[in-house]
């Protein structure tokens, strides 16, 4: 056993011993003291419990006894032990998507952090993530959509799509994956029904559950953090419910169990071969988890090759997958590109100000930006860096001199960006993005927006006439040069 592992089971310890004095002080019978943590947590239950679906909610705790203690107080159970555990009080709350986009520690509960956001107005950012927060409409029919619970870009993806199939008089039914051991699938129907299976038990209960509702077709966006069962689930649910397949990957999942195409050294492999792809897994992990690569990449390449209609957010993807696959796609940009507006008239003072956007990986340039800020303050160079935005390494960069906001909310990059009046932007991705929702806020500035010569941001900024704004990829290795670049970029 690793190391890491170890130390990921012995910080689950005392969680456990929590939940384990808790569950039997409190709910093998009741008494004093459950009535004592309801009257301490009355203000609390009445913020959950106009949401709070008790079947729903107890569906999610798989062993029968803890199920059964839980069931004599539901409620009491969800705020004192389910939150913990990331168990959703509702479907339309998804603890999982909620946590990571607004980055909630493990000690806090996501849903009171929702319940303070709510008012400040970006409902429907997560709307537009959770079409089964909103109202549902008629009845049918609907699309049975696979997606992941990760947020970001590719999520905002699919909501656009989604809205417009919602336009078609179509009802997407996400079925996004339940914390737990169990794998518990569970989406919102029209007329305010919810849909609850269990992958271990096949399409049967699935089917069972939606009776009466025409599935026009099941839409596959992400299979990530899903198990294998889903991914054989997609031929038997097509059969069963006689209904076609489409595809929206929006990245490269299919062909990459790591996603980005990445390798263990952390350089783009243009899609390596199977026999470097082992390797790399096996140095570096994958999201894939113990799955054989080969098997893996051909199942998905498979289902792609037969799928209906498979889309793909820009040309720079359609070119890169389209020979692996073997079939044409159809590119569907999720934007319309409009020309930038000239850069802002404003007196230019104090150091050049670079402003990179977005939450960082190591895929998304978290290391590039690390080395720049060092190699920066080493050189004593008078730019000023700043990230809104998260990062993997998020403490060495305020350590190296990045201004770093952290996770920030849609309805307040505007703010952001203007409160910290860059001079340019710059996005230091090493890995083909297929768009970026981030780069588009950018280039709304009129500023210019700087990446690497990879990916649909690139293939953007050329087709706008901006060539100048793309320094070749192996400049993420050099950032001496780089820093040079982005001085002499924001100065003009």
């Amino acid at each position: 056993m690793s190391l890491s592992k170890l130390g990921a089971i012995i910080s689950r310890v005392p969680g456990l011993f929590l939940t384990f004095v808790l569950e039997r002080s409190l709910f093998l019978r009741a008494g004093v003291l459950q009535r004592a943590a309801n009257a301490l947590l009355a203000r609390r239950r009445a913020e959950v419990a106009p949401a709070f679906e008790v079947d729903f909610y107890l569906a999610q705790i798989g062993h029968p006894g803890r199920r059964a203690r839980a069931a004599r107080a539901p409620l009491l159970h969800y705020l004192l032990i389910g939150w913990r555990e990331q168990r959703s009080p509702a479907p339309a709350f998804d603890a999982v998507y909620v946590r990571r986009r607004l980055g909630t520690p493990f000690w806090r509960d996501a849903y009171a952090d929702w319940l303070r956001t709510v008012p400040r107005g970006p409902r429907s950012e997560f709307e537009e993530a959770h079409p089964d927060a909103r109202t549902p409409g008629a009845d049918g029919p609907i699309v049975l959509v696979f997606n992941h619970q990760r947020g970001g870009g590719s999520t905002r993806f699919l909501g656009l799509y989604e809205s417009a199939l919602m336009a078609r008089g179509l009802w997407p039914v996400r079925l996004r994956r339940l914390t737990g051991r169990r794998t518990i699938l569970v989406g919102a129907l029209p007329g305010g029904r919810n849909v609850a299976a269990e992958v271990s038990d096949g399409v049967a209960p699935l089917a069972a559950q939606t009776g009466g509702f025409a599935v026009d077709h099941i839409l596959v966006n992400h299979t990530v953090d899903h198990p294998d069962g889903v991914v054989g689930w997609r031929p038997e649910v097509a059969r069963r419910f006689r209904a076609p397949s489409e595809a929206f990957p929006p990245d490269s999942y299919a062909v990459c169990p790591r996603i980005n195409l990445i390798d263990d050294q952390n350089r783009f492999c243009g899609i390596a071969p199977i026999e470097r792809c082992r390797i790399c897994v096996a140095s570096a992990g994958s999201d894939a988890k113990d799955a054989d690569i080969g098997l893996w990449r051909e199942r998905h390449v498979r289902f792609l090759a037969g799928a209906r209609r498979v889309l793909i957010p820009s040309d720079d993807a359609r070119l890169r997958l389209e020979p692996l696959i073997g079939r044409a796609l159809d590119v569907m940009e999720p934007e319309d590109e409009a020309r930038p507006p000239p850069p802002p008239a404003r007196p230019r003072s104090g150091p050049p100000r670079i402003v990179s956007i977005g939450a960082l990986s190591q895929a998304k340039g978290a290391a590039v930006l690390e080395t720049l800020a060092r190699t920066n303050a080493a050189l004593q160079s008078p730019v000023s860096l700043a990230l809104i935005g998260p990062a993997v390494n998020a403490a060495r960069l305020r350590r190296a001199g990045v201004d770093v906001t952290g996770v920030y909310l849609e309805d307040d990059l505007d703010a952001l960006i203007r409160a910290r009046a860059p001079d340019a932007f710059f996005f230091p991705a090493i890995w083909p993005e297929t768009w970026s929702f981030t780069l588009t806020r950018a280039l709304a500035t009129g500023l210019p927006a700087v990446v690497f010569d990879i990916g649909a941001p690139a293939e953007r900024l050329r087709r706008l006439g901006r060539a100048d704004w793309i320094p070749p990829l192996d400049m993420a290795g050099r950032p001496e040069p780089t820093i040079q670049a982005l001085a002499r970029i924001a100065r003009r």
